[in-house]
């Protein structure tokens, strides 16, 4: 978990926006459009401010650091490195998978992109394949939004939950 957190706090999502997409959008905090009737515009969610000095303080906290003065983060004798993959033919994909490597690349983490073919693309990312680290990608949901497919445990291996994203109590909401 403090992994996942000192990653988003690495990411200065405020310059993808207003340097990749030229300001024409904002920074999404939760995977629910501001237009949907189910936004919530009562409660306060999690901003996980830009803040690269924090991020490599949670990382060292959990126990990622230089240890051998390379620039990259290990821990037990593995680099902190990973593959980011998106589809060919889409610049602002492409151009945010290259801001992510820079970013990340500041506090010690190595990232490889690589671009794909679309066909290529999405069988690397369905079963029984699987192939990838991370991914930048996006999901369409309609104004009246139904996230089972997306985040339920049980669509892990059959249907959009491409993240493996696995937590009992969002799964007992979804039902």
């Amino acid at each position: 978990k403090k992994v996942r957190q000192a990653l988003t706090t690495a990411l200065d999502r405020e310059s993808i926006v207003s340097q990749v997409l030229d300001g024409d959008g904002k920074v999404a905090y939760i995977p629910e459009s501001p237009l949907s009737w189910n936004y919530p515009k009562d409660i306060d969610v999690p901003k996980f401010a830009y803040n690269e000095k924090k991020a490599k303080q949670m990382l060292a906290e959990a126990g990622w650091k230089d240890t051998n003065g390379d620039g990259i983060l290990d821990k037990d004798g593995k680099k902190f490195s990973f593959t980011l993959k998106t589809n060919q033919g889409n610049k602002v994909r492409e151009d945010i998978a290259v801001v992510v490597q820079e970013q990340l690349k500041k506090i010690g983490i190595e990232v490889k992109t690589q671009i794909v073919e679309w066909s290529a693309l999405v069988e690397q990312m369905n079963p029984p394949n699987w192939d990838f680290d991370a991914m930048v990608m996006g999901w369409s949901l309609s104004t009246f939004p139904d996230q089972y497919d997306i985040f339920h445990s049980s669509q892990i291996k059959k249907g959009l939950n491409y993240v493996w994203y696995k937590n009992a109590e969002a799964d007992k909401l979804m039902k």
